[in-house]
Formats: C-alpha cells, sequence, structure tokens
C-alpha cells in the first residue's frame, strides 16, 4: 500500500550558495585533462542560512512504494536551496527525501541554484521545466530521471565524446547521462562517479557493460579498471533485468526499480564497497552468484516473490550478520549464506528446501537435534524447519511440535523406523519423508502437504474411500486426501472427515467433471486441481477452505464455481484461464492474490463481499464484466488489476481507496465511467483511467 502523509509543520533545514561557477553553460567541452576540480570546488562556498524553510516553501508526500518522501511543489521564494536528506513525518518518524514530483519546481524563476541531497534519486516530468534553475548539483545516488524533466528549461549539462553530465559538489563531470542502452567505458570521463541509465530500457547484461570490449584486450582490461571507480548506477522504472556489474568495486549505492523482474547471473558479485541492497517485491527470480563477495554488504531485504535464493547468492558476504527471509520464499539453495557473519535469521513457515553448505562458516546457532533429526532454526525457535536425520533414529519418528516444514528430500528415514508422527500446521514438500516407513500419523491439518511428499516410502499404508487415498490418525484416518488412485474416473465423493486436498492430488484425472468439496475442508493445496481439460463444475460446501495457488489453474472447460460462504482466501492463479461466467466472493474471504482470476475472458459477473483490502496485480486481467463495484475495506488497487478488460465500462471506486497503480486499468479501451466517493482525486491514484470521465463525491443510492 503505498501510504502516504502530508503534514503542516516540518522544518526543513535550508542552504544558501554565495558564488556562482562562472562559464557554467552547455556545450562540448575540450575534455578531461581540462578540469581542475580544485577550481570547481573552490568556486563554491556553502554556508548555513540562519532561517528556516517551512511546510509552506515545500509539500511532501510519502510513497511507501518508493521508499521516502517526494517534494510536491516548491512555494517559496529563495534562489537557492539544498534539499536535505530526509525529514520528520507528523508521527514523528523520520524517513528520507527520495525525489521530485512531476512538476516539483515548474515555473520557478527566481530559483536559481539546485542541490539534491544524498536520498534523492527520483526526477518527475517537467520537475524543473520554465524554471530559473542554473546551477543544478546531484548527488551519487540519482536514479530514475524523467525524459522531460528538464524540458524547456536552462539547467546546463556539460559534455564530453557526445554523453552529458550533471556536476555534484566538487566534481563537474560526476554524473553521466546515457541515451541508449549501451555505452563505452573508454569514453567516459575518469571523475565519473554515477552511471544514470536511460527510461525506457528493459534490460541490462552483461554484454550491456562490457560492448564486447574482449575483442580488444587492452581496451577491455583498461575499461574494466576505469568501471572500478564507479560508486554509483542509476537504474529507471521500466528495467525488468539486470546483471552485468560483477568487480565494480567502488560501487555503492544501487536502487532496484519496482518494475525489475529478474536479478541475472553474478550480477553485482565482487561489489565489494556494496552496504545494502533493497530487492523489490516484483522481483521474482534470481540466478547464482548475484551478491557473492559484497564484504560490505551488512543490510538485505529480500522479495516475498521469488521462488527461492540461488547457489551462491550471499556466499562471503562478510559483513552479513542478520537476514529476515520473507514469506513466500520456499528454498534456499546450495551455499547461498556460506562465508557469512550471520548470526540471527528470519525463517518463514513457507521454506520447503535448504541446500548442503547453505550457511557454512556462520557463527550463528543454527542447527539443533532432536531424537534423531537435525533441524535449522535460530536460538530462540530452533526446530523451525528439517534439515536432515542422523543414524540413530527412533522406531517411531516423532517430529519436534514446534516444526513447521519438512522441506524436499531431507527426512530420510532407514528400516528401523516404522511410524513418523507429524504436528499440525507443518508444510511437507515433494520427496519430503523417504524410507520404508510403514505409517504416517498427522496430529492435525497440515498447513501444505504435496502429492508427492511420500512418493518414495513404498511401504506406507494408506486408508482409502471411493477413488482415493488418505492419511490420517485413529481418530480420522481421512483427514488429507493424498492422491486419486483412479485416475479414470469422471466424479468422486470425498470423504466428509476430510480436512485437506494434497497438492496435485487429482492432476492426473483427465476425466472428472464434477467435484464437491465438503465442508471440513480446511487447505486445497496447490495444483490440487490444476490442468483438468473436463472439469466443469466446482462446488465447495461452505468449507472454511484457503484455496491455494494454481489450485484450479487452467481449467477451460470449468463454467460452475460455487466457492460458499466460508472460503477463508484465494491464491496466486487459483482459477486462471478458467471458463466461469460468475464468481461470488464471500463475506468470509480475506484475501485474494496476484492473478487469481487472470485470464479468465467468460467472467462477466463478480461481487466482492469479504473483508479484503487489496485488489492485487493482474488479479481480474483480461476479463470481461462490464462493471465493477469495489469493496469499502479496499485501501489499494494494484498493478494491471484489471488491466485489458476490453468489457469494463464503469466503476465504482469507495473513499477507503488511497492508491491506485498507473496500470491498474490499462488498455480497458471501453471504460468511460468513474465514479468516486472522494471528493477530489488522491494523491496516491497514479491512473489515467484511460479519459474516462471520473465524477467525484458519487455517493451511491
Amino acid at each position: 500500500m503505498n501510504v502516504k502523509y502530508r503534514f503542516a509543520f516540518l522544518s526543513l533545514a535550508c542552504f544558501c550558495v554565495c558564488h556562482f561557477l562562472s562559464g557554467c553553460g552547455g556545450g562540448e567541452e575540450e575534455g578531461p585533462k581540462d578540469i581542475s576540480i580544485e577550481e570547481v570546488t573552490s568556486a563554491y562556498s556553502y554556508e548555513n542560512d540562519s532561517e528556516e524553510t517551512k511546510f509552506r516553501d515545500f509539500s511532501l508526500v510519502y510513497y511507501a512504494d518508493k521508499g521516502g518522501f517526494l517534494v510536491g511543489d516548491y512555494r517559496g521564494d529563495k534562489t537557492s536551496i539544498v534539499i536535505p536528506d530526509e525529514a520528520t513525518d507528523e508521527d514523528g518518524v523520520v524517513r528520507p527525501i527520495v525525489g521530485l514530483s512531476d512538476n516539483a519546481f515548474y515555473g520557478r524563476q527566481n530559483l536559481k541554484t539546485v542541490v539534491f541531497g544524498k536520498n534523492l534519486r527520483y526526477v518527475g516530468r517537467f520537475a524543473f521545466s520554465k524554471s530559473g534553475v542554473t546551477d543544478l548539483r546531484v548527488s551519487y545516488g540519482i536514479g530514475h530521471v524523467d525524459p522531460d524533466a528538464f524540458a524547456n528549461s536552462d539547467v546546463p549539462f556539460y559534455e564530453w565524446k557526445n554523453i552529458k553530465y550533471l556536476p555534484s559538489l566538487n566534481n563537474r563531470y560526476s554524473c553521466a547521462f546515457f541515451n541508449s542502452s549501451s555505452f563505452d567505458a573508454l569514453n567516459l570521463v575518469k571523475q565519473t562517479e554515477t552511471l544514470l541509465f536511460p527510461v525506457g530500457i528493459k534490460e541490462i547484461n552483461t554484454w550491456t557493460t562490457k560492448k564486447k570490449l574482449e575483442e580488444d584486450q587492452i581496451n577491455y582490461y583498461y575499461a574494466k579498471e576505469h568501471l572500478r571507480f564507479i560508486k554509483a548506477v542509476g537504474l529507471p522504472d521500466g528495467l525488468e533485468h539486470v546483471e552485468g556489474f560483477m568487480d565494480w568495486t567502488s560501487l555503492e549505492h544501487v536502487t532496484l526499480p519496482n518494475t525489475l523482474k529478474k536479478i541475472g547471473l553474478n550480477a553485482f558479485q565482487n561489489c565489494y564497497s556494496l552496504t545494502s541492497i533493497t530487492i523489490p517485491d516484483s522481483v521474482t527470480s534470481m540466478m547464482a552468484y548475484a551478491f557473492q563477495g559484497c564484504g560490505k554488504l551488512e543490510t538485505v531485504t529480500l522479495s516475498p516473490n521469488m521462488s527461492g535464493i540461488p547457489e551462491y547468492a550471499f556466499k562471503s558476504c562478510s559483513s552479513l550478520k542478520t537476514i529476515n527471509i520473507p514469506e513466500g520464499i520456499g528454498a534456499i539453495a546450495d551455499y547461498a549464506f556460506s562465508g557469512c557473519s550471520l548470526e540471527s535469521i528470519g525463517i518463514p513457515s513457507t521454506l520447503r528446501s535448504v541446500g548442503n553448505g547453505a550457511f557454512d562458516g556462520c557463527p550463528g546457532k543454527f542447527f539443533t537435534e532432536y531424537e534423531g533429526v537435525v533441524y535449522f532454526g535460530q536460538p530462540d525457535k530452533p526446530y523451525v524447519c528439517v534439515y536432515k536425520t542422523t543414524d540413530n533414529l527412533p522406531e517411531i519418528l516423532k517430529i519436534h511440535p514446534d516444526c513447521s516444514s519438512i522441506p524436499s528430500d531431507t527426512l530420510k528415514v532407514g528400516g528401523q523406523v516404522k511410524e513418523v508422527i507429524i504436528p499440525a500446521g507443518i508444510n511437507i514438500s515433494m520427496d519430503g519423508i523417504r524410507g520404508s516407513v510403514s505409517k504416517i500419523t498427522f496430529l492435525g491439518t497440515p498447513t501444505f502437504i504435496s502429492g508427492w511428499a511420500f512418493e518414495y516410502c513404498k511401504s506406507l499404508t494408506f486408508a482409502s474411500y471411493d477413488a482415493a487415498r488418505y492419511l490420517g490418525n485413529e481418530e480420522n484416518p481421512y483427514m488429507i486426501l493424498y492422491d486419486v488412485s483412479r485416475t479414470s474416473i469422471t466424479s468422486i465423493k470425498i470423504h466428509p472427515d476430510c480436512t485437506a486436498i494434497a497438492g496435485h492430488a487429482f492432476e492426473y484425472c483427465k476425466n472428472l467433471a464434477s467435484v464437491t468439496i465438503p465442508s471440513k475442508v480446511e487447505r486445497i493445496c496447490d495444483s490440487a486441481f490444476c490442468g483438468i481439460p473436463t472439469l466443469r463444475s466446482v462446488n465447495i460446501q461452505n468449507a472454511p477452505a484457503f484455496i491455494g495457488d494454481d489450485a484450479f489453474y487452467g481449467n477451460s472447460a470449468l463454467s460452475s464455481v460455487s466457492l460458499g460462504n466460508a472460503v477463508k482466501a484465494i491464491g496466486k492463479n487459483a482459477f486462471e484461464k478458467c471458463a466461469m461466467a460468475s464468481i461470488s466472493i464471500p463475506a468470509s474471504c480475506e484475501k485474494l492474490s496476484k492473478y487469481s482470476f487472470f485470464r479468465c475472458s467468460a467472467l462477466t459477473n463478480v461481487t466482492v463481499a469479504g473483508p479484503i483490502t487489496s485488489i492485487p496485480e493482474h488479479c481480474f486481467d483480461r476479463c470481461a464484466f462490464s462493471s465493477f463495484a469495489i469493496p469499502s475495506t479496499v485501501t489499494e488497487i494494484k498493478a494491471y488489476a484489471f488491466a485489458d478488460n476490453k468489457a469494463l465500462k464503469s466503476i465504482y471506486i469507495p473513499a477507503s481507496v488511497e492508491n491506485i497503480a498507473k496500470t491498474a486499468f490499462s488498455n480497458c479501451t471501453a471504460l468511460t465511467n468513474v465514479y468516486a466517493e472522494a471528493t477530489e482525486r488522491p494523491s496516491g491514484w497514479y491512473t489515467t483511467f484511460n479519459e474516462a470521465t471520473v465524477t467525484y463525491g458519487y455517493r451511491p443510492s
């Protein structure tokens, strides 16, 4: 959610510039050999102004997705200002000032000199248009600059070999602007501190940053030596794939944009000076060695939408003492954090795999043995995840009651183990348990169980009912529908005491036409009914179910879906590409997910009664309803939530909605009417609504 703060008594430090650099005009410079940094430095003298610039001079708005405040506009009458590094909001929280919004200094003719704070990286459209600014000094943290930021302005750029530069306080050639996705390092002035990549670029790869200089060995090694001194790279919004900064040993600052999807192989390997990195939620893939050898890296924020942390990703990040692995990440690959200084780890309940040597050399006590099983955790929660077994296993193996995960291929039991007792609320991944065990006893419903969790337990005894096999305990042997033994079925009766349906349980039932989910089912695990071309009808009989990711994905004949009145949540891609014309989301439902109803091209009628707070990314993308009423509990509508709905004509938006992503209604070409309860356009509404008529102050009858 893009929470916004506006406040009336904010004090910001303001400085005065006393001297100006003569001849600060554009044009081709003779060359870096004529630059005197000392001359540039001595030409400027900055002194603290005794006065303070009050809120009347700056409008600041906080954007959570950008990580700080943006200057809305400048209303003061000073000729010289420094944008502070940070500000304090009305709740007393200090936050960085990270950017200039569109039109921030538009038309301010009295303003001549602007100095950026170290945290400022966003410069919006027309930020300096028609202003009087002729002296702009940037910090090496600058990142995304709109192509029209300096349109119709007199802000001068220095030039060298067709590359434009903006100065910092003591370096005329501090920030280099590139006009294309590739560049030649040999054209850079040696004093360059920041490389600013152009808006519109979607990929920066190894060839971008090398430009095939290895064809000329002398130039290639010179270029590598030159790039060692770059302190920052500016990556614009719109970028989707980044790599190629390996061995940039002076790189201190990089902000990954919220459009980024992939961090490539060796992307920032051996960037020894990098101290912090935030991987935005948009990132779904990170490849091996991405940050290996970043010896000063102290702070890492991970995306919850990555499937896992790859091999050697943070190996030898010797300053990294703590890491929080967010919910959603399911795997930590081999040697991912080996050689780090980790003392504390936040471990998610979704973790299903921990690779060999993942934490070798870390000083933290992450492994604890209990009854022949070694668990991965930390001192306050030592039994979070099964890591491996020892040779000393009992005949009846009791998984520790605090354990929340049995990852793939970790619980390997020998012939002496006859029974494994598993606590409630656990995740069991594919091939989680292997061996000659003959009995699995569940003490309660698992949070997740793969349909292949016991694929290599050939001696295991199941309970049978109709065409399915079940696992449970003596009181309820039908607790978990594990899989379907007769794949030719056209319909099935699920046992009324069933509380969970395992992932992929019905994967091979290619003739199944209908299914009824009984009222005690709490979990329909990931991909339980996905890819069944004949499935036409699903009836959930008021079951308090969490519908997992991909649960009914790709069932192109599924035209009738009843969710009952007790469903708790609907997972990612749960009904993607299904064929129902109508869906009623009950009042019990607290959460929708990304792509929940993506590409449901026959979906013409949707009602949402539940207390959901967000319409996630692509949730109703490419559906077919003509109108939609946003529930009054919703506070945000995310990117592409209703995109490409060619039938959507009208939408009602309650006053609770604070934030709407720019692309929320992208390509909704039929949208003509937006009825908004808000009396004026909230600052967090970035979408244009495709030129639809927006009626503010609307009250439904």
